[in-house]
């Protein structure tokens, strides 16, 4: 038996085949868009944090790479070069979690590690 797949397959067959591959392609392309929404997310909630710990007095090193979390999102850290104090931004927080949290954002820099 050798031929294409539409020789293989009837019409109906190869209408339902087609469909599923349009689907495939639909869910990757939402994918690809969901991914490119979480940098963008990522971005902006990094500006923020990094805005609210100087105002705290801190002074951030480079945040990590967007790191894929156990949920839609992903999460990226980062920490006061004087004192350590951490700070975590995620773009997808549960429900009864948050965005940004840390001690960088929550106290002053003390100046010295603890």
């Amino acid at each position: 038996m050798k031929g294409t797949i539409e020789e293989l397959l009837d019409a109906r067959a190869l209408e339902e085949l087609r469909a599923i591959e349009r689907l495939g392609h639909m869910m990757i392309d939402a994918m690809e868009r969901g991914r490119a929404l979480h940098v963008a997310t990522a971005r902006r909630l990094r500006r923020e944090a990094r805005a609210a710990a100087a105002w705290r007095g801190h002074r951030m090193a480079r945040f990590s790479p967007l790191l894929p979390s156990t949920g839609r999102g992903g999460y990226s850290d980062a920490a006061c070069t004087a004192c350590g104090a951490s700070v975590r931004i995620d773009t997808a927080p549960a429900p009864n979690s948050i965005d940004i949290g840390g001690d960088a954002v929550a106290v002053s820099c003390t100046g010295r590690a603890s």
